[in-house]
């Protein structure tokens, strides 16, 4: 990576005089002319719809997309709670016969309302950990949990408080 990406005062020479500072502009500069297109981690992007090319450039799709625009919308616009609606929530019943009941609380992002806060952002957070073990098996590393033997502890300190 370094021999492809060598580094000045503002991160990879690749990045140019400012570094992207958006997922769209990241895009722009890695499936630009910099790295090949068929890498099989941007086919994975590809083939499951969550990048495309739009006039020319690179921009995210989907629930990706989606994610990006919460992001942007509570990081930059409108902090979750700040709307009058997401200020409060109510008790939803799932199931009356147990007396099962959920806490139910609105997100709005552009304006909209995408159902429950919780649900919303764990669809959002189940999908990104999906993609993630995609891309890790087709990057090709090795997902295995690291095992210590006694060889690799160099030394042992107990400390009681």
């Amino acid at each position: 990576m370094e021999r492809l990406w060598p580094k000045n005062k503002n991160g990879p020479a690749i990045w140019g005089k400012r570094r992207p500072d958006s997922l769209s502009s990241l895009l722009s500069v890695l499936l630009g002319a910099h790295l090949d297109l068929n890498e099989p981690m941007f086919e994975c992007l590809r083939n499951a719809e969550l990048i495309r090319q739009d006039n020319g450039k690179w921009k995210q799709s989907a629930w990706l997309w989606e994610a990006t625009d919460a992001r942007n919308e509570a990081t930059h616009n409108k902090p979750y709670g700040l709307r009058f609606a997401e200020k409060m929530g109510y008790i939803k019943e799932v199931d009356k016969s147990i007396g099962l009941f959920r806490y139910y609380r609105p997100i709005y992002v552009r304006g909209d309302c995408q159902g429950d806060v919780l649900s919303y952002l764990s669809e959002i957070y189940r999908k990104f950990n999906q993609l993630s073990t995609e891309l890790i098996d087709v990057a090709g590393y090795d997902t295995s949990m690291i095992q210590l033997t006694d060889e690799d502890i160099l030394s042992l300190s107990i400390i009681w408080r």
